[in-house]
């Protein structure tokens, strides 16, 4: 008689979690990642990632900063390019969303325009807890897969063109199967778009703002 006995104190549980379809995004940034360029000048960039957690449908954009209005305009690319705005988007707890000043560990307070802009896109936004980096596990995730830029570094000439580079690397990203879905998120990003709420096309005056003066003839 054999007895097997099986000790669950070193077992980890792993809940596979299912997204409902056109619900969220998830949002982060990939922050100072530095690359030389052919002539061996380096560039520090970052990089705004969104995905849809359903069908995993990802939206890469380069960006040399991460102000404000920069994080408004990556959001309304993102909309367009993923078809349209979900009911919900979790965000890190980032400056530009989070008024850290009058929030706590277990209360968030966004920033005013944000939540403006918020609304008018009319999307929930939802702050995750810090140090819980699983519940944005599928941003995470994308993060991780930034190491695919390492090959490319001294492969361009200029800025313009490691933009294009982010863009091929979307581009596999959305074409290649998801591990979870066993599915290319192009396949089931064909679904969910039409789940999304439609682009408000006045978000633009976020980061499109014009200024007038009066001054004099002189």
């Amino acid at each position: 008689l054999e007895i097997i006995v099986v000790s669950f104190a070193k077992l980890k549980l792993r809940i596979r979690v299912e997204h409902t379809i056109g619900l969220s995004a998830q949002v982060d940034w990939k922050e100072q990642i530095t690359m030389a360029d052919q002539d061996g000048v380096p560039h520090t960039v970052n990089v705004f990632l969104y995905v849809l957690p359903y069908s995993k449908f990802k939206f890469l954009k380069l960006t040399l900063d991460q102000k404000q209005d920069t994080l408004f305009r990556c959001l309304y690319e993102a909309f367009q390019a993923t078809g349209g705005v979900p009911k919900e988007i979790w965000f890190d707890n980032m400056s530009t969303v989070v008024d850290h000043k009058q929030s706590d560990f277990n209360h968030h307070r966004f920033n005013t325009k944000f939540l403006s802009f918020s609304h008018d896109a009319a999307y929930k936004p939802i702050a995750c807890r810090p140090f819980r980096p699983q519940t944005k596990g599928c941003v995470e995730a994308l993060a991780r897969t930034m190491g695919r830029l390492k090959p490319y570094n001294g492969e361009f000439k200029t800025i313009s063109e490691l933009d294009e580079i982010v863009n091929r690397v979307c581009h596999r990203l959305n074409h290649e199967k998801s591990q979870g879905s066993n599915r290319r998120p192009i396949e089931l990003w064909a679904k969910e778009k039409e789940h999304l709420r439609p682009l408000n096309q006045d978000l633009t005056r976020y980061f499109h703002s014009v200024h007038t003066r009066k001054v004099s003839r002189d």
